[in-house]
């Protein structure tokens, strides 16, 4: 039922190539309705799934009403298809929440939101308190935010902003994920709730050096692995999420032209089982400066580095248990005590802005993984826009973007915003 009602609202979005602006009983009242149909066709599915040449269509409804100066609501979902898909078409509600913000120092927002922590364009350590659809095929990484119910609270003093979030539903990360792991696991995609998960965060904005402090408690949005007792699924394991504690520092300033940024974050796992098959604590670090080498052209550079803090050897475990450990350990990349790795992204516009293009890539040691992208953006009209771009995974097998490789490919997507 619910799925119909999507349906029969993006049916009749889509034959409306104009945003509704519809007056209530006050006349400040006002509700704007907008969306974004999408077609793109893609060279490999990105779930592992061993299709090829997939195409996608997808519908984005986008809602704002606003009752009054302190009352407001926001709604954005997608309804989105590819033939390849056996159950048919998905819908998810990615926004769904009332704000109120009656007083200048307030913001105070309910129900399902995307919150994005962090200064850090790559693997961004604070960022903890949503989840990725690393399997949806989007052309921009943003769009595999996956939202949350939560309760969130925006207080400023002066030059300092303090956000305190109560965040009762998990969504996990959805992974393509190898041979190695999908015969033994089926990893839950759905929502849990528990009442104890929060975050609190503090900044300072407006001088020469922003920052900002942190910490989130709550499940882990990553999978490990505990032995199934009862496996109806008829797997050996099933997904764990544990409790894990996030202290997280960033800052960012800029010397002329240079911007700099860091961040820093110690994640602890909670009830830590001593097996291999549950993430282990770690501390992450993040540099990185954006530079303007040329006219017209924005390049960050970032470094990279992650300590395991209880590393475990999966060589000390016995055939099979000890590939599967490697799998796993792959997935959070924690296969070594000590990770270091770099990225770079270059970015440029050119035909007055019509035209975007950028290339990103990411490396990782020792492993000796990566992925390198390359994307375009080109603006046919203020309402028309074609995407197209290349996504190359790359490492040994034992990797884990090694062992996604096969996701590897090029993908178009044409856009129509109404």
């Amino acid at each position: 039922m619910i799925f119909r009602d999507l349906a029969a609202l993006a049916c009749s979005g889509a034959l409306l190539t104009c945003s509704v602006s519809m007056h209530a009983a006050r006349a400040d009242d006002a509700l704007e309705l907008s969306g974004e149909a999408r077609a793109g066709y893609w060279s490999s599915d990105r779930a592992l799934t061993g299709d090829d040449h997939v195409p996608a269509v997808g519908l984005w409804l986008k809602g704002d009403f606003r009752y009054d100066e302190d009352w407001s609501a926001r709604f954005e979902g997608i309804v989105s298809d590819t033939p390849v898909r056996a159950d048919g078409p998905d819908a998810d509600i990615r926004r769904a929440y009332i704000r109120w913000g009656g007083s200048a120092d307030w913001d105070v927002r309910a129900g399902r939101q995307i919150v994005a922590w962090g200064r850090s364009d790559f693997l961004a350590p604070t960022d903890n308190l949503g989840s990725w659809d690393y399997t949806a095929l989007h052309a921009d990484d943003n769009d595999q935010r996956q939202g949350a119910f939560m309760v969130r609270a925006v207080r400023w003093i002066e030059d300092y902003r303090f956000e305190a979030v109560w965040l009762p539903e998990r969504r996990p990360n959805v992974y393509p994920l190898p041979q190695t792991l999908r015969t033994v696991v089926d990893p839950e995609t759905g929502s849990q709730w528990r009442g104890d998960q929060f975050a609190v965060k503090l900044d300072e904005y407006g001088r020469e050096v922003d920052w900002s402090v942190s910490w989130f408690h709550g499940m882990d949005r990553t999978f490990s692995l505990t032995p199934d007792t009862a496996p109806e699924s008829g797997k050996a394991f099933e997904s764990l999420y544990p409790m894990v504690d996030v202290v997280g520092l960033d800052a960012a300033t800029t010397l002329g032209e240079v911007g700099l940024r860091g961040e820093i974050a110690y994640t602890h796992v909670g009830d830590a089982a001593e097996t291999n098959l549950v993430r282990r604590s770690q501390l992450q670090l993040q540099i990185g400066t954006e530079l303007r080498p040329f006219s017209g052209v924005t390049m960050n550079l970032s470094y990279l580095g992650r300590y395991v803090t209880d590393f475990r050897d999966p060589g000390s475990l016995s055939p099979p248990l000890d590939q599967l450990a490697v799998a796993m350990q792959a997935l959070w990349f924690q296969q070594d005590r000590y990770q270091n790795g770099g990225a770079i992204r270059l970015a440029t516009s050119a035909l007055n802005d019509t035209l975007k293009a950028e290339l990103s890539t990411l490396f990782l040691t020792p492993t000796g993984e990566g992925t390198t992208r390359v994307k375009a953006t080109y603006l046919v009209s203020d309402n028309f826009k074609i995407i197209g771009g290349i996504n190359w995974f790359w490492g040994p097998e034992t990797s884990y973007f090694g062992s996604i490789s096969e996701t590897s490919g090029a993908y178009f997507e044409a856009r129509y915003t109404f």
